[in-house]
């Protein structure tokens, strides 16, 4: 448990890129916080645009706001360089285009301080255009589905091998453990989500709470493609965390966890060419029991495509 007998600084940790038309309104729900005892690390991942114009304008307001630049390296990298300068026992997370309500910290840093755990999340709201966070209450506004439950050991890893549990942008952990296991820099996409399975394999302790305490910005150019991206991503690094470990028993759990990434990764496939990069994606991971009948139904169906092109061009 973290020690009670003094105020815990928090370390928040925001990248930012091209974030001038949200950014602003991000730090101030961080300024606005109950509870005072915070620095906030923002990561300029190379902008273009007016991002460290506002941010030394906000930090010139604040002194707990520190502007840190680095050349464009994604949001695993500016995160990484935050735990670097973090100073706080814990460390926060917030995105330059999501927003906290006002006493996200307060309630998180005493609930902390009451659990016992390494990690802990809440709820979060989630919104497409404005959203007020000075306690006007959300009544009909869209949640993301977090309970209130532990996560830890076999049955935890077992959990988030399905779906990331954890938004974010309300995560509240101890920095001694991020600053252990890091966020895995090569990786563009699903880096956070690599991060919870390492910190479960390796032993660590998650406690959510139902309580929405951030609001996530919705964006509407969200494309399937990325979400193709994403899931590629998930399978690749969930089966490279599979060869990581010498436990028998962890290892058919994840792949038995894996079939179900494909199966959801085969629902996404809609013509010939994505059905083939599958069956590549089989080869390469060594994942599938029978690869031959892959094989054989990838050529029957690259056959089938041929064919009805060719009874299309005669019907037109």
């Amino acid at each position: 448990m973290i020690d009670c007998g003094h105020p815990i600084l928090v370390s928040v940790i925001m990248p930012a890129f091209n974030a001038s038309l949200f950014i602003a309104e991000s730090i101030d729900s961080i300024s606005a916080q109950t509870y005072p005892n915070w620095e906030l690390l923002v990561i300029d991942d190379g902008s273009t645009d007016a991002t460290p114009d506002i941010v030394h304008s906000k930090a010139a307001q604040d002194r707990r706001v520190t502007y840190l630049h680095q050349e464009n390296g994604r949001a695993a990298k500016a995160r990484n360089l935050g735990l670097l300068h973090a100073r706080g026992e814990l460390v926060a997370f917030l995105d330059s285009d999501d927003l906290w309500l006002k006493d996200k910290l307060e309630i998180m840093v005493r609930e902390f301080r009451a659990g016992d755990q390494d990690l802990l999340f809440s709820e979060s709201y989630m919104f497409e255009e404005r959203f007020q966070t000075n306690g006007e209450k959300h009544a009909n506004a869209k949640r993301m589905g977090v309970i209130a439950r532990e996560y830890s050991g076999y049955d935890g890893l077992s959990e988030f091998l399905e779906i990331n549990r954890i938004p974010m942008l309300t995560v509240l952990c101890k920095t001694n453990i991020l600053k252990t296991f890091q966020f895995n820099e090569s990786m563009a996409l699903a880096a956070e989500y690599d991060l919870w399975l390492r910190m479960l394999i390796g032993g660590c302790k998650f406690r959510a709470i139902a309580v929405p305490l951030a609001a996530y910005r919705l964006h509407p150019c969200s494309s399937t493609a990325g979400d193709r991206l994403a899931t590629d991503t998930v399978i690749a690094n969930i089966y490279a965390l599979r060869q990581s470990i010498s436990d028998q028993r962890l290892r058919e759990l994840i792949d038995r966890k894996l079939r179900g990434w494909l199966r959801r990764k085969l629902r996404m496939v809609v013509d010939w060419e994505q059905l083939e990069g599958f069956v590549d994606m089989l080869r390469e991971l060594h994942l599938a029991r029978h690869l031959w009948i892959a094989d054989v139904l990838n050529r029957m169906s690259h056959i089938l495509f041929r064919i009805g092109k060719k009874v299309l061009g005669k019907l037109l």
